[in-house]
């Protein structure tokens, strides 16, 4: 018997091995900025958070030439936030500017290094959506505007906080807070409502409307309009369920007792830290989320004032990974009581069964009997509710 040996077909073997290549290549997303300046070059856009990764993604493009290029893992249809090193340089806090994206690919950014989270972009279909959305807000928004610019005078509008000082600042501040609250939430739910007829199997639709300043019911009506494989979607069934906590988590309402284990294991309640408080400011934050860590200094400080007056925090981390929450904790070591929900089963944690927390940071003012009392207040306005809580 003779044996036949094997001929390897080499042609063949490379063409595969390309393939695998380039199969991995195409799960990546390729963002490729252009700030239109050489005057940004060597600050960096820092990726900071993929929200379809539960391993931390973080990644930053430095600018050269005024353009910069950042690779991602892509594991689905998902939300991509990043941070302007530019504008943290100047000790500004920037809003997080965030990406949809639905598939790999590249994705081009014409990068307002001034405000990122203004920036263009094209080659992501959802964002293209988003965008639209947030251009027919900002011309609702404009007539409140135009009638603010007549009464203040538009160097108020621009720039308020030149202007805390002005007889006329109190104010404004209380108009302007009344139209966001009011007005801006209905403005908000009309467009969304038309959006989701026009774009039902847009994933930015359900992202866009998990926002409990809507209302359940008009989040309700929004899910309804999606297609059905988005509302079985990953942020569909965000939206669906954000519909039940919106309502579970509305000013006025009583919470129900629970407990969160603290990082030597033990637990700790809401009875337990409500005993003998006037009120709780509960914390969710996460060891990645630039945007929260920066609030710990302004927090600490009100702490410092209020805590001997009845005043308590409780950190609640929502991070995956206990070792990336302790190594933040020492590195920011806040004064305040702090819990872990990550290694809990998902029918146990704080957010999404007793709170509706749909980003980071998400903050619950809750009274002595546990009710809330106000949500999302944060710098100025959480350090001026303390003021008059404490000082009526």
């Amino acid at each position: 018997m003779y044996r036949t040996k094997r001929k390897w077909n080499t042609g063949h073997l490379t063409v595969v091995l390309l393939l695998v290549a380039l199969n991995v290549h195409s799960q990546d997303v390729i963002f490729k900025g252009n700030t239109g300046s050489n005057k940004y070059d060597g600050y960096s856009v820092i990726l900071y958070h993929y929200d379809r990764s539960e391993k931390a993604v973080q990644a930053e493009g430095k600018i050269h030439d005024g353009k910069f290029e950042i690779s991602a893992p892509y594991y689905g249809p998902g939300e991509y936030l990043f941070q302007n090193g530019y504008e943290l340089a100047l000790k500004r806090r920037p809003p997080a500017f965030a990406i949809l994206v639905d598939k790999p690919g590249e994705v081009i950014i014409d990068a307002n290094m001034e405000a990122l989270n203004k920036s263009i972009t094209s080659g992501s279909a959802p964002q293209l959506v988003k965008a639209e959305f947030e251009q027919a807000l900002e011309k609702k928004k404009g007539t409140f505007w135009k009638q603010m610019r007549r009464k203040y005078g538009s160097a108020m509008v621009d720039d308020p906080e030149t202007y805390e000082q002005d007889a006329k600042f109190p104010e404004f501040v209380q108009e302007w807070q009344n139209f966001e609250k009011q007005e801006a939430p209905k403005i908000k739910g009309a467009i969304l409502l038309s959006f989701a007829k026009r774009y039902p199997n847009s994933m930015a639709i359900p992202r866009l409307a998990n926002d409990h300043t809507l209302g359940a019911d008009m989040q309700q009506q929004i899910y309804s309009l999606l297609g059905t494989e988005n509302q079985l979607s990953r942020y569909g069934k965000k939206l669906l369920a954000a519909v039940r906590t919106t309502r579970m988590s509305a000013e006025g309402t009583k919470l129900p007792n629970f407990s969160l284990p603290r990082a030597d294991g033990t637990s700790v309640s809401l009875d337990e830290m409500l005993q003998g408080k006037r009120y709780l400011l509960i914390d969710f934050w996460a060891s990645w989320c630039a945007p929260c860590r920066a609030e710990f200094p302004g927090m600490k400080a009100l702490y410092s004032r209020y805590k001997d007056r009845g005043f308590e925090i409780w950190g609640i981390s929502t991070d995956n990974s206990k070792e990336k929450w302790l190594a933040a904790l020492e590195q920011e070591r806040p004064d305040w009581p702090q819990t872990w929900e990550g290694g809990i089963p998902p029918d146990k944690k704080a957010s999404g069964n007793f709170f509706y927390v749909p980003y980071l940071p998400s903050t619950y003012l809750l009274d002595a009997q546990g009710k809330i009392v106000a949500r999302d207040l944060r710098g100025q306005e959480l350090e001026k509710k303390l003021s008059n809580l404490f000082n009526k």
